[in-house]
């Protein structure tokens, strides 16, 4: 029986703490908002519209819901959450993560991720500290009802919004240029994502209602106020309108479905569909509901069979790589070393590129050439970044989910039951779709509803618990502790609050805000424009703003030096150039294994050596410390080939990048550009009587394998036949060029001028 704790009486008032029950309950409904939130007009710009304002919008918003539910906690111990089996694996998962975190080997990245993805441990947390007063708040299935019925709503105006965004309409709210179907969520494989599970909220929803009886429906005014005392009473007065609602969500879900899914999601929307059908043939309770869901199990596969191209999906799962992802069944041995490295624990979250790339090989760099992304192998992702103690952490949470929820299907009601066996399929479907693409915090936001919910439905089950008993044990071995503490309860309990609300004033004002700022101010670098002077200060003010994800702020301002370093004037230079010595240092410092900064420093370095030759021998430290890292990566053996260059060493820059695609062919269309510089140089220097004939004859082969006719194409060409006086051959490539191209660049002119002069 719940005990109120001893208090100051304005504290105890029953007013107080339905005020506070009804702003958590508030605040959770207005945490749903967040697919909806995007830093694009009418709000403010930031760096990764689609991200930054989601994050921060959910971790203030838990922040302040976090002092409202310990300020309830101290009224009434009622609201404390009950042990369950599943508050103990999702806690000992979390308590695994942190550990991880602890013995990370880049801890900041483990506890606040990168400014482009904004997860880490500290992310996690406020996920856990969300769970665990949604479960305090919402107790009885009529605050479920309604809160997935919130959430549906949320999703509909997600789903309208996309609709126009499919229809072709412009100047749509929240929806920036530039994305295909992404709605607010930036890629239209979340949007799949996230209607997936939508649809089958939808349809538990529906299907609950229609096995309802009918004498559950509230009819008068006095039946409303009996129910009104009644936890359990019925939702709606009549679910007339809530039925169309839920059949409408349902069709405009399935439309926008089909203009954003792929085969992938289909295959797991339909996995998920078969799941519920299948259990509702085995445990359902409804005979006309089990021939409805055995037309839909003969139905659903002939669909699916038509619609994915199977052959294509296995192959991709075999040996292809998907955009900077991994394959499940290929290079496992470069999986398995970095697991080997550190099994227990693993890298720590959010490292498990700094793992993979340390024994990346040849043959693999292709595939995360220029960036890389999370893997799409998410077992893989999870037991080198949280090791074999986070991975079986994780498999028991999955576990004691499904067994929670087929558990209870066979001892609750009819209405119920297909409820929760839709919601098994919901579960199911988002399983395999996370398998194979990266999470976000709008699919964390449906999975932790989910998972509160399958906690709602464990603790309610009336179904004996080792864990009650073990902590009824526990009561009574410390009852005596408890009995000489409590005079001191309530100062106890005033300082945590005390505490914790200092805590999230801090993480407002010091963390989350400074982010915000940060993400904000670094837009205003994108006007071309903008001085150097003014835009060394603006990166450097993002940079300061908060240091645990400054990072990012460096590497942009080293990429876009690289890629403009002609536009820095000459009193512009040495600010510039101390700028970036400052920022490699702070940077390394952060994350040593960051070859990235190493390259591009390196790269900005190999410019300025045309003024200082005395850099050379910073870039060519820069560049030796990112081979020390990961001596296969593309961007890596590009830089190398640069640095020999610029140090004469034509021969051996260019040998070693036709040694690099010798071992992987795949890589030669990211050399393109390198080898037309070394085709040029080599040129010049046979001009000058250098013998580099059959290196220029070397690099032209492998330009031609792949590079269109392009006037640079055509101009390499053509002076490598002049270099060996085959005038009239370089004159025919010449005119063909220009009389299939109605413009040609000012050096083809230049160079038919010479050749017509020779052939004359």
């Amino acid at each position: 029986m719940s005990t109120k704790v001893s208090s100051p009486s304005f504290i105890r008032s029953q007013n107080y703490e339905n005020f506070l029950v009804i702003l958590l309950r508030f605040s959770l409904v207005f945490v749903l908002l967040l697919p909806l939130v995007v830093n694009s007009t009418p709000f403010p710009d930031t760096i990764f519209p689609y991200l930054m304002g989601k994050a921060l919008f959910f971790r203030i918003s838990v922040e302040v819901m976090f002092i409202f539910w310990l300020s309830l906690l101290l009224i009434n111990s009622k609201y404390k959450p009950k042990v369950s089996i599943l508050l103990f694996v999702l806690g000992l998962f979390l308590f695994i993560s942190l550990l991880s975190s602890l013995f990370s080997v880049d801890i900041d990245k483990s506890f606040w991720s990168t400014l482009d993805r904004m997860d880490g441990f500290i992310d996690l947390f406020h996920w856990f500290v969300y769970f665990l007063i949604l479960i305090s708040i919402n107790v009885d299935w009529n605050a479920w009802i309604k809160y997935f019925n919130y959430q549906l709503i949320v999703g509909f105006v997600l789903v309208v919004l996309g609709l126009f965004e499919v229809l072709g309409f412009n100047s749509i709210p929240l929806i920036l240029s530039g994305t295909s179907n992404g709605v607010t969520l930036g890629n239209s494989s979340y949007v799949a994502f996230y209607l997936s599970i939508n649809f089958f909220i939808a349809l538990a929803l529906l299907s609950s209602s229609l096995v309802r009886d009918k004498s559950e429906i509230i009819s008068t005014r006095a039946s409303k106020r009996r129910a009104m005392k009644n936890l359990d009473s019925p939702v709606f007065d009549s679910f007339l309108i809530p039925r169309i609602f839920w059949s409408i969500s349902i069709v405009l879900i399935l439309v926008l479905f089909n203009f954003v899914a792929i085969d992938f999601h289909w295959i797991s929307f339909s996995l998920g569909i078969i799941t519920f059908s299948g259990l509702y043939i085995w445990l359902g309770k409804v005979n006309i509901f089990r021939t409805i869901v055995m037309g839909i199990l003969v139905i659903v596969p002939v669909l699916l069979a038509a619609l994915v191209d199977f052959e294509n999906e296995f192959n991709s799962l075999i040996s292809g790589y998907q955009s900077g992802g991994i394959s499940y069944f290929g290079h496992i041995s470069t999986q398995i070393g970095p697991f080997l490295s550190r099994p227990i624990f693993g890298w720590g979250p959010g490292n498990f590129l700094t793992a993979f790339e340390s024994q990346i090989d040849t043959n693999f760099a292709i595939y995360f050439y220029n960036g890389g992304q999370i893997a799409y192998n998410y077992f893989a992702e999870k037991i080198i970044s949280l090791g074999l103690l986070g991975l079986i952490s994780i498999l028991m949470l999955w576990g004691t989910i499904f067994y929670i929820l087929i558990r209870n299907l066979k001892i609750v009601d009819k209405d119920k039951q297909i409820f929760l066996i839709v919601i098994t399929g919901a579960v199911l479907s988002y399983f395999v779709q996370q398998l194979f693409i990266e999470e976000t915090h709008v699919s964390k936001l449906q999975i932790f509803i989910l998972i509160s919910f399958v906690y709602f439905v464990d603790v309610t089950g009336n179904q004996v618990s080792l864990l009650n008993n073990l902590q009824e044990q526990i009561n009574k071995r410390f009852s005596f502790y408890k009995r000489f503490l409590n005079p001191f309860v309530r100062y106890i309990n005033f300082s945590l609050v005390a505490v914790s609300c200092f805590l999230v004033i801090y993480l407002i004002v010091f963390v989350n805000i400074p982010i915000y700022q940060g993400s904000k101010n670094i837009i205003k670098t994108m006007d071309s424009e903008l001085e150097w002077s003014d835009r060394v200060s603006i990166y450097n003010d993002s940079i300061n703003s908060f240091s645990p994800l400054s990072n990012h702020y460096r590497m942009m301002f080293l990429n876009e030096t690289l890629t403009n370093f002609n536009s820095i004037q000459e009193e512009e230079f040495d600010l510039v150039m101390d700028f970036i010595q400052k920022i490699h240092k702070e940077g390394i410092d952060q994350d040593p294994n960051d070859w990235r900064i190493h390259v591009a420093s390196a790269g900005i370095y190999q410019y300025a050596s045309v003024n200082e030759l005395s850099l050379l021998q910073k870039s060519s430290e820069f560049v030796v410390q990112a081979k020390n890292i990961s001596p296969n990566r593309i961007e890596i053996v590009q830089v190398q080939a640069l640095q020999d260059f610029a140090e004469g060493n034509l021969s051996q820059g260019f040998n070693d990048v036709v040694s690099y695609i010798d071992k992987d062919p795949a890589s030669l269309v990211h050399f393109s550009s390198l080898l037309f510089v070394f085709a040029d140089q080599f040129q010049i220097e046979i001009m000058n009587g250098n013998n580099y004939i059959v290196e220029e004859n070397k690099a032209i082969e492998l330009i031609s394998l792949i590079a269109p006719q392009t006037d640079r194409m055509v101009y390499v060409r053509a002076t490598h036949h002049l270099l060996r006086n085959e005038v009239e051959i370089a004159s025919s490539l010449i005119e063909l060029h220009i009389k299939s191209n109605q413009f040609v660049g000012n050096k083809i002119i230049e160079l038919k001028a010479v050749i017509d002069s020779r052939l004359k």
